[in-house]
């Protein structure tokens, strides 16, 4: 019988270093790997694991706003219990893809759902944000929570597309003729849905393939299609990792696990001083914006 120690090493299945993030390769992960080892003998399925962080996600949004909007509810706890619920969302969301890889049961509606619950996780929370800036600080405060927002979801996807961009160009694998792209992929399996008669799939689907042309209008992007990048040969992959490697380490602190844990960690500061939440949107205006500028000049040539 397979141990713990075991189960804990086949779902601690790290990115390449040069795409994994620093906080999620030695935190997050690791703490959803010991999750994942527990999951992998019962009949939790990795969908499941996604629905839940989008559970957990939705109630940390709403402990954020019943602690702070309602006289009821005792406003220190509900910061820190949103806070925990949000982390535990963190970790369940990395958890699906872990318990997948280890099961061998990948899917492109997996990976699609994991998607929209991490966005609308983000939505919820940094709505009640918005709201709770916008009672302490009126105006200002609400422009804060929006640049704040739309700033986070650039850095995001210029960092997903980095990776994307970044993988194909180094690793050995998707260069094959005929190999589907991820937005060909999505175009099967809308296909699939609607011979089917699954509406609600199809919808879901859609919706994802516009997410996916919207990445592409930014900065390192291109249409995720295999047959963009020619076959590479080893010395080519090599060469384009040692020119490209410190612009792409330099973008994973753009992706969604470094904001998620600021956006945790100052929620929880929150309950000892409410400006905490303001702060958040100084850290992701201004050095946030400041990296994204950085990795998109640095970037520019990562196509090539």
């Amino acid at each position: 019988m397979e141990t713990f120690r075991t189960r804990f090493q086949r779902a601690l299945d790290l990115k390449d270093p040069d795409v994994e993030e620093w906080i999620d390769a030695r935190f997050h992960r690791p703490v959803a790997a010991a999750l994942s080892a527990l999951l992998l003998p019962t009949d939790v399925s990795s969908n499941q694991v996604t629905i839940g962080s989008m559970a957990f996600g939705l109630w940390g949004a709403l402990c954020l706003y019943a602690g702070y909007f309602l006289p009821a509810i005792p406003y220190a706890p509900a910061m820190i219990m949103a806070a925990f619920l949000l982390f535990v969302s963190v970790i369940l969301d990395c958890a699906d893809g872990q318990l997948a890889r280890a099961r061998g049961s990948g899917s492109m509606t997996g990976r699609m759902i994991d998607g929209v619950a991490d966005n609308v996780v983000v939505i919820a929370s940094y709505y009640t944000i918005a709201f709770i800036l916008h009672s302490e600080w009126g105006l200002w405060g609400l422009v804060a929570a929006v640049v704040g927002g739309l700033s986070m979801s650039l850095r995001t996807m210029m960092y997903d597309n980095y990776r994307a961009v970044y993988v194909k160009h180094v690793e050995d694998k998707g260069a094959e003729e005929g190999q589907p792209s991820r937005r060909q992929a999505a175009k099967a399996a809308m296909r699939d849905a609607r011979l089917q008669g699954d509406t609600f799939d199809a919808y879901l689907l859609n919706i994802y393939l516009g997410w996916l042309w919207l990445q592409r209008k930014f900065p390192g992007a291109d249409d995720d299609s295999t047959e963009s990048v020619p076959e590479l040969s080893e010395q080519a992959r090599r060469e384009y990792r040692a020119e490209h490697a410190s612009t792409m380490r330099l973008a994973t602190w753009l992706g969604l696990g470094t904001h998620m844990v600021l956006f945790y960690g100052l929620i929880f500061a929150s309950a000892f001083w409410i400006d905490a939440l303001m702060l958040l949107q100084f850290i992701f205006i201004v050095p946030g914006g400041l990296l994204m500028a950085v990795c998109a000049w640095q970037g520019r040539q990562m196509n090539v």
